[in-house]
């Protein structure tokens, strides 16, 4: 971490020194960064659930607010966030069928899909909608709700980990 920081120190130094100097003329026209159609999500890492006994014989379990997704975008028109499941192709054999995951968002947009449950596919479905710009961030609020609680067994008197892996995919609308 020292090595690091004594190789980064002179490099910043070199940098404003460079910057301190630079003739106006030349820092007006080289200081200029235009970044088009930004957009990008991030999400909450992780949606742990024990369903009970009833949960599981009512066969679903619902978490509302599970999953918190930050939008950003500089696109004037906006932004869609599109949503899909990964299978258990890698070699797991304990996932949830992503059609037993469902989603919806809680979250006010232009998109019905997801406005009330909706099962998961492994192709993108848009998850949510915005026409216009959000450059700092739109919290977009997604309920989770497991579905088909009864056939997804546990090792007798104890749990099992079903593991999936969701997508969440940020492109700028035309």
């Amino acid at each position: 971490m020292k090595i690091t920081s004594k190789i980064l120190a002179p490099v910043a130094i070199a940098a404003f020194a460079f910057l301190a100097v630079a003739p106006k003329a030349n820092a007006d026209t080289a200081a200029t960064l235009n970044i088009s159609n930004y957009t990008s999500v991030t999400s909450t890492p992780t949606v742990s659930v024990t369903p009970t006994l009833a949960e599981i014989q009512s066969t679903s379990k619902a978490v509302p607010g599970a999953i918190t997704l930050n939008v950003t975008t500089n696109n004037s028109t906006g932004c869609h966030v599109a949503v899909s499941a990964l299978t258990a192709a890698d070699g797991r054999t304990s996932a949830i069928s992503p059609a037993d995951i469902q989603l919806q968002s809680a979250t006010v947009g232009t998109n019905t899909a997801f406005a009330s449950y909706a099962g998961l596919t492994t192709t993108p479905a848009t998850l949510w909608n915005t026409a216009a710009s959000a450059v700092n961030g739109t919290a977009v609020t997604v309920d989770v709700k497991f579905a088909s609680l009864d056939l997804y067994k546990a090792v007798a008197g104890g749990t099992k980990a079903y593991i999936n892996t969701i997508v969440f995919t940020a492109t700028a609308n035309p």
